[in-house]
């Protein structure tokens, strides 16, 4: 699974696709919403990845989404759940 560039300026692994996105937050390592979505992506036969996004920087995720290639999902998680 790839990892998103912490930083926008960064050159992303999302430019071999058509469209991204990002799971953003904290403690995201044991999420499977990247590899549920991939497997979704893929029987579509889309060119689509979900990347990891573990930072609270909130103005560099805001700064991310202003790619045109990227699309925007809303997941909501409670933190620590077992």
């Amino acid at each position: 699974m790839n990892i998103a560039p912490l930083n926008a300026k960064e050159k992303s692994p999302a430019a071999a696709l058509d469209r991204h996105g990002y799971i953003f937050g904290l403690k995201l390592a044991a999420s499977l919403s990247p590899q549920f979505h991939q497997a979704i992506f893929d029987d579509l036969g889309w060119r689509w990845e979900q990347f990891r996004l573990d930072s609270a920087d909130i103005p560099n995720f805001l700064n991310l989404l202003q790619d045109p290639k990227c699309f925007v999902m809303l997941e909501l998680s409670a933190n620590n759940k077992p």
